[in-house]
């Protein structure tokens, strides 16, 4: 579940950082600034990922059509 919602993950860590006595609930407030943060990375990160891979296997099941990606690189580059 914490993989699938964003910020769960960071509600799990600080359960189980006060539940074990590791960080004072006080301090918590530092690594929300921080976490937001690091979310963002990761959701660029993802995106990045998953147009890679979008690509590799294209190209390995011979479904990826060189002369459309041409076309529309030379549309972005203008």
């Amino acid at each position: 579940m914490a993989a699938g919602i964003t910020g769960s993950g960071f509600i799990v860590l600080v359960s189980t950082l006060t539940a074990l006595k590791i960080m004072p609930v006080e301090h918590i407030s530092i690594l929300i600034g921080v976490d937001r943060f690091m979310s963002e990375a990761r959701a660029i990160t993802n995106v990045i990922g998953n147009g890679i891979a979008t690509l590799v296997i294209a190209k390995s099941e011979n479904q990826f059509d060189e002369t459309k990606y041409q076309q529309a690189i030379k549309e972005v580059k203008g």
